[in-house]
């Protein structure tokens, strides 16, 4: 009995073990007991590589690793998607990345934000509030095939995401060329002149001012795809 406990919780972690006789068990055991919290489940879940090798390595292929980050901060949400994205989006690449698992502190929200993917399907949503006194730490774990080449990738590519982690090509009051049809989402690419006004305002990369008409907007992300260097 106690083997097969133990085999339990090797597949399930987070399940509760219930020993009875004939299947009686009273039923407040079974029924609204809030067993499945995906925030809690993901925070229990969490592994450092050391700790995720021994757990699977003797019941896996061998091509088949995890890397995991975590650090505080505030998250930009349209890096954070736009980062995911740039892996899940691809059919090619998805195939690789088994699961992408993660909790994050979204700027300007008060709730944990869950992440939890599988190959090209995701699913997210914020979940509970932050804790008074709870330190706002972001955690994400991506388990697949080739992840250890892309531990630099991918941690660098995450740390991006994290509001004033990493220093912003153009600096405030430089010219650059915002891509319009990307940001307004006309599906292709159209670039204007603008100035740079302001770094991470309303937790987007660069706020900017059209050089055509002074209106002022946002490129959400520090990437050619949003923005450019001005043409020489």
């Amino acid at each position: 009995l106690t083997s097969l406990e133990k085999r339990i919780k090797e597949v399930n972690s987070m399940v509760k073990v219930v020993r009875c006789e004939h299947a009686k068990v009273d039923m407040s055991q079974l029924i609204n007991v809030g067993a499945f919290d995906l925030a809690r489940v993901l925070e229990e879940q969490y592994m450092e590589e050391d700790e995720f090798m021994q757990m699977y390595e003797p019941k896996m292929d061998s091509s088949i690793a995890n890397v995991g980050i975590r650090c505080e901060g505030i998250i930009s949400m349209p890096a954070l998607q736009n980062f995911v994205g740039k892996y899940l989006d691809d059919p090619d690449v998805a195939k690789d990345f088994m699961r992408i698992k993660g909790l994050f502190n979204i700027g300007g929200k008060d709730k944990v934000f869950v992440m939890q993917c599988v190959h090209m399907m995701r699913h997210q949503n914020y979940t509970r509030e932050w804790g008074k006194d709870e330190a706002r730490e972001n955690r994400i774990i991506f388990i697949g095939r080739g992840m250890q080449k892309r531990r630099q990738e991918l941690t660098d590519g995450f740390m991006g995401c994290v509001v004033g982690a990493k220093p912003l090509r153009f600096p405030v009051g430089s010219k650059a060329m915002a891509n319009v049809g990307h940001i307004m989402g006309y599906g292709m690419d159209m670039y204007f002149p603008c100035t740079i006004v302001k770094h991470w305002d309303d937790y987007k990369a660069y706020r900017i001012r059209m050089a055509s008409d002074g209106d002022e907007g946002w490129a959400n992300i520090d990437d050619d795809k949003f923005i450019k260097a001005a043409d020489s």
